[in-house]
């Protein structure tokens, strides 16, 4: 039983770790600054961001809706999901996401 107690503890423990370790990543990719999650735009849940799902999310984000940081993508200006779709794979990991987080805003 006490193995079992430890087996758990020590499962929250790696769990709890690996929370904070995708947190400072999150952080570090987006320079600092808030930006719009990676699971805000994977609707169908699958772990990709299919270009349909990148500008459907962005065109729901008005202005009004916009921090600092985090441009609308989806505006003329905005960046093309072609340009983070690196492996060409036609959706965006979550890697690739956070890499196009980063891109934005070392752009702007």
């Amino acid at each position: 039983m006490k193995d079992l107690i430890k087996a758990i503890i020590l499962s929250l423990l790696v769990i709890a770790l690996l929370g904070i370790i995708t947190k400072l990543m999150f952080v570090e990719a987006s320079g600092g600054k808030s930006i719009f999650p990676f699971i805000a735009y994977d609707i169908n849940k699958d772990n990709y961001i299919s270009q349909s799902e990148f500008y459907y999310t962005n065109t729901k984000r008005t202005p009004e809706d916009g921090r600092e940081g985090m441009p609308l993508m989806h505006i003329p200006e905005g960046p093309d999901f072609r340009e983070y779709d690196t492996d060409l794979n036609g959706k965006l990991d979550e890697m690739e996401f956070l890499h196009s987080c980063k891109s934005c805003h070392s752009d702007r």
